[in-house]
């Protein structure tokens, strides 16, 4: 199974909180294993927040969901890194 690349506008979620995003994900195999990461753009103070947090949940236009670690967030930057954190619903 190969991977697959993810991309659009969506909803990054942390607790009861959505921030509307665009996103890119790009999935690929890893010693067997389904793994995957992207970047958020224009989530205002979402992705301080799902920084912050331990977790937080893409909301993909598809209708999927990805629970994500944001991994390098840095303020006033555009773009925030994430990687998956489970599996793709």
């Amino acid at each position: 199974m190969a991977g697959r690349d993810y991309s659009g506008d969506g909803l990054l979620v942390v607790g009861d909180e959505r921030f509307p995003v665009r996103y890119r994900l790009q999935t690929f195999l890893n010693r067997g294993w389904m793994d995957g990461a992207g970047v958020v753009s224009n989530a205002g103070g979402g992705t301080q927040a799902a920084f912050d947090a331990s977790k937080a949940i893409l909301e993909m236009d598809n209708g999927q969901k990805a629970p994500i670690i944001v991994t390098r967030w840095s303020p006033g930057a555009e773009f925030s890194e994430f990687q998956l954190a489970g599996a793709i619903e």
